[in-house]
């Protein structure tokens, strides 16, 4: 028996359904992927809030084809697998913006690093070390199921740190070189 999908309206959306799109990106909403098993209502409510009007999800066996006919069980003298019920992940628990910060804000200089890193063996035909980039990865996964707010406020400064720190080395050799020239322009507007 195949498995299919339907759109619905978030309207229609029930617990014990499986999620597996929506109308909108995932960035949008407070999960991490479009695939959610809907455990309870506050995972609708959240949907809701995101602004999700439609998801596609999975039907289940009362909107399933019905099933294949006996003669078919018994040509493969046994029936067929039941279908995996993808599990609701292991709670992570929550942690507060002030107690998340630090965590994120290492997690990110990690992602960054690793990032350059993998970049820089890409560039000379070097293999990524898949390990640590899963490691990365799933620690940032783990700072944003604890704190969704405190990652997202990590890369914006440290983004704006850079960017200043950028400006400022473009403008260091203009204003080195006016400073050289101050003497000059001091004793001129003396006279």
């Amino acid at each position: 028996m195949s498995i299919k999908r339907k759109k619905i309206p978030l309207e229609k959306l029930s617990i014990g359904m499986c999620v597996v799109g929506m109308d909108r990106s995932w960035i949008e909403t407070p999960f991490l992927r479009h695939r959610v098993q809907i455990t309870g209502a506050e995972q609708i409510e959240k949907l809701k809030g995101a602004g999700v009007r439609f998801v596609e999800v999975e039907c289940d066996e009362r909107d399933a084809p019905a099933p294949e006919p006996v003669s078919m069980v018994h040509a493969t003298g046994s029936l067929p697998p039941e279908p995996a019920v993808p599990t609701a992940p292991a709670e992570t628990p929550a942690t507060s913006f002030d107690e998340e910060l630090p965590i994120s804000h290492q997690v990110y200089c990690q992602a960054k690093e690793i990032v350059h890193e993998t970049m820089q063996n890409v560039k000379v035909g070097r293999a990524i070390d898949t390990e640590q980039v899963g490691s990365v990865v799933r620690s940032m996964v783990d700072s944003i199921l604890r704190n969704p707010d405190a990652l997202g406020h990590s890369a914006r400064v440290i983004g704006r740190i850079e960017r200043t720190a950028r400006a400022i080395r473009k403008v260091r050799p203009v204003a080195v070189q006016l400073h050289g020239h101050s003497d000059d322009v001091m004793a001129r507007t003396s006279q």
